[in-house]
């Protein structure tokens, strides 16, 4: 998964607002919506991004007002505009989306991977070649790792479904950033 990609909804979603912690099932139109207008809100952001630090480094930290000061700006208003067109409401809804498709994403990538981990953790456990010592290390890091997948396994069966049909779709977009 692209950095770029995750610090772009990270970076939109601490601009806009604190994305919300339930929400609604992902659609397949919902997720080819957002993928379709992922490229133009690279581009605005682009565009925009001695905008958005102006109003981002205007707001203090701390302060109760963010919200509204953010939403009462043009860039605001601007980026409402755009998104709109691909059928979100607002930034919040839009990031919200993209971190909904990535844990997805993230979820049925890690079902194989999981399927992996038992495979790799006894070859481990039976490597002749490898040391006490380097098996113990090397599942700590399969454990770790794991752990990590794990927290995934609660992203809901629909958002996966639907985010399973664009799956390639979402990897090349990962790719190209």
């Amino acid at each position: 998964m692209s950095s770029l990609i995750i610090r772009t909804i990270i970076s939109l979603s601490l601009l806009f607002s604190t994305i919300a912690s339930h929400a609604a099932d992902l659609t397949d139109q919902t997720v080819a919506n957002w993928l379709k207008s992922y490229d133009a809100v690279q581009l605005w952001t682009n565009e925009h991004q001695s905008e958005l630090d102006a109003l981002q480094a205007s707001v203090a930290p701390g302060i109760g007002n963010t919200n509204e000061v953010m939403q009462n700006s043009p860039v605001y208003a601007d980026m409402v505009k755009l998104l709109r067109g691909y059928g979100f409401e607002t930034p919040e809804r839009w990031s919200q989306t993209g971190e909904q498709i990535m844990f997805a994403y993230a979820a049925l990538v890690q079902t194989s991977v999981r399927e992996d981990f038992t495979k790799e953790i006894e070859d481990i456990r039976n490597d002749p070649n490898m040391t006490t010592e380097q098996k113990e290390a090397m599942l700590n890091l399969l454990q770790h790792t794991q752990s990590m997948a794990n927290r995934f396994s609660n992203v809901s069966e629909a958002d996966q479904a639907a985010v399973a049909k664009y799956q390639d779709q979402i990897t090349a977009l990962a790719e190209k950033q």
